[in-house]
């Protein structure tokens, strides 16, 4: 059969063909020579850089090799190996024929991938004689050719606008996968990693894997893995039978003892416990995504001592990088991320008003829907919001800014600079198109004649974070269900210090971590209300009347007999 299949190549003259037939029937022999292995077993003395693969000290990775559920998520501490599991994974499949499609493999940066093809894969193949057999070398770093499937290794970098608004990237296209792994997720771009999932579109196997040390919470890997079925690793004490897990107990699961040596310890009877002796257990069973999360506590290799006195030892700069690192968890401080309360603490008594004598400032944020905040100024730097609200056209901005009295909008710039632009010459205030820029370095930038405003976004909306932080500055209407909304998008930002991975440049910046529509219109309305009067009252009356935020009010110092010049009561 082989001589003459042979022959019909030999008789078509095509070596192409020949080749072809050669290294399938090559396939076929090394498949019938080498059955199948599961993963836990093919994986046994692998050469890793100069170590053979065990599980001794790593008792953790079994369960996670061979769980095939579609869709999982790994929370990590740093050098916990879970790089090395997901690459060890991906060889295996593509070797027994798992992803006939091929795998992409998705790293935050260029730079990454190169990174990555020399100094852990290349190593690997070539140290693995078995595996090397069936890797056909190519010139391109980000390619590798596996027995019959590909391995892609790709940035997830925007190489491309569309029309100044869809962020894309050519690396990402025209590659049709089975299984999709994004390492270091956190440091990605969301609409990269969506793109990337796109690709998995035609195939039957559909797997995604998403791995980061977390960075701020409720982002990335964090968000991930709250939404999964929640694994963690539970270690069962061989003295009392309890089951202690070392993250969710940190930091009383580590005890000193008088000779100064730390060890893990049992939650309850607080003797010595050993991660070899764990076992995973899911938080929220029966969950769609399989989620894991492993830190430094459980690796036989760090010390718990010092990882101890690193905890005693942080300070502010270096604790998240701690929290981050060390235990697998996501952490900001209070300064650099608001919280739902801190919104509520500057709600004032009132309800949201449907109209205003003025004059009123308005800030306008641009997506499906637009995003409204109305305030005015009951006097110099307090600015008192008195209408939120979400409408679906530009013809209700000019309702919304007829009912108060608008005399100065800021909408930003982008995406809808021509509608925005068309709402501008209609109103007889003046409307700012607000562009975010970085190269400014502080102040903002009104432009009278050609109705622009620059500024730098990052320093803008710190001036809204400390309007929110430091009460009196800035009052909102009663709490309500469009309050609460308001309230929950304005936490959807967080400070963080960024690394240009190509520069190592670093600076501050945003993130957005949800909807953050409201952040943004509030900060609009904010720079508006530079260009505002004060105003007496909103209600026409004579007597000006400025209104409090539930904060202001100091059971101390509140006297019923002169409320009306000292103090205020919250219960009228």
């Amino acid at each position: 059969m082989l001589k003459r299949e042979t022959k019909s190549y030999e008789d078509s003259k095509s070596g192409e063909l020949l080749d072809q037939f050669l290294e399938e029937a090559s396939l076929v022999f090394n498949q019938n020579l080498n059955k199948f292995l599961p993963i836990e077993e093919w994986v046994q003395g692998l050469d890793l850089g100069g170590r053979k693969f065990t599980f001794e000290g790593h008792e953790y990775e079994i369960d996670m090799l061979k769980e095939n559920a579609p869709r999982q998520c790994y929370k990590k501490g740093a050098q916990m190996g879970i790089t090395e599991i997901n690459v060890l994974k991906t060889l295996h499949g593509l070797l027994f024929g798992r992803y006939p499609q091929g795998v992409l493999y998705l790293f935050p940066t260029v730079n990454d991938v190169t990174d990555f093809s020399r100094g852990r894969f290349g190593p690997l193949v070539g140290d693995n004689e078995e595996i090397s057999k069936q890797v056909q070398t190519t010139d391109a770093v980000g390619v590798k050719r596996i027995r019959k499937s590909m391995l892609y290794l790709r940035g997830a970098r925007v190489t491309a606008k569309i029309e100044g608004i869809k962020r894309t990237s050519s690396q990402l296209k025209g590659v049709p996968v089975d299984r999709l792994v994004c390492d270091e997720v956190d440091e990605m771009e969301s609409g990269m990693v969506e793109l990337a999932v796109e690709r998995l579109g035609h195939s039957l196997v559909k797997e995604e894997a998403y791995l980061s040390t977390p960075s701020i919470p409720d982002f990335g890997i964090d968000k991930l893995y709250n939404e999964s079925d929640q694994r963690v690793r539970m270690i069962k004490c061989s003295h009392c039978g309890g089951e202690t897990c070392l993250e969710l107990e940190f930091p009383n699961c580590l005890l000193e003892l008088p000779d100064g040596k730390v060890i893990r310890a049992c939650k309850t009877c607080k003797k010595e416990i050993y991660p070899k002796d764990g076992k995973w257990v899911a938080q929220h069973p029966g969950r769609e995504l399989v989620g894991w999360w492993i830190s430094q506590l459980n690796s036989t290799y760090v010390d718990p001592g010092k990882i101890l006195r690193a905890f005693n030892d942080s300070n502010k700069r270096s604790l998240q990088e701690f929290y981050n690192s060390k235990l697998g968890m996501a952490w900001i401080s209070a300064e650099n991320r608001l919280t739902v309360q801190d919104v509520y603490a500057n709600c004032g008594k009132s309800p949201m008003l449907t109209r205003a004598s003025g004059p009123c400032c308005m800030g306008v944020d641009v997506g499906a829907l637009l995003h409204v905040v109305v305030g005015y100024k009951p006097r110099e730097e307090v600015l008192q919001v008195c209408y939120l609200a979400q409408v679906s056209s530009f013809n209700d901005l000019h309702d919304i800014a007829s009912r108060f009295n608008v005399r100065c909008a800021v909408i930003d710039a982008e995406p809808e600079t021509r509608k925005a632009r068309e709402w501008q010459a209609s109103e007889e205030f003046p409307v700012f198109l607000c562009d975010y820029q970085s190269t400014i370095t502080e102040g903002r930038r009104f432009d009278e004649e050609k109705k622009t405003l620059k500024v730098n976004r990052t320093e803008s909306l710190d001036g809204v974070h400390h309007m929110i932080a430091n009460s009196g500055l800035i009052i909102f209407p009663r709490r309500c269900e469009e309050v609460e909304e308001f309230g929950r998008q304005l936490v959807n930002i967080a400070k963080v210090l960024e690394e240009d991975q190509e520069t190592g440049s670093r600076e501050y910046k945003y993130r957005k971590l949800g909807p953050d529509h409201y952040a943004h219109s509030l900060n609009y309305c904010i720079l508006a209300s530079s260009k505002i009067s004060t105003m007496s009252d909103p209600w026409g009356r004579e007597k000006p009347r400025q209104e409090k935020a539930i904060c202001d009010f100091n059971v101390y110092t509140y006297n019923e007999d002169k409320k009306g010049e000292t103090d205020w009561s919250p219960f009228e």
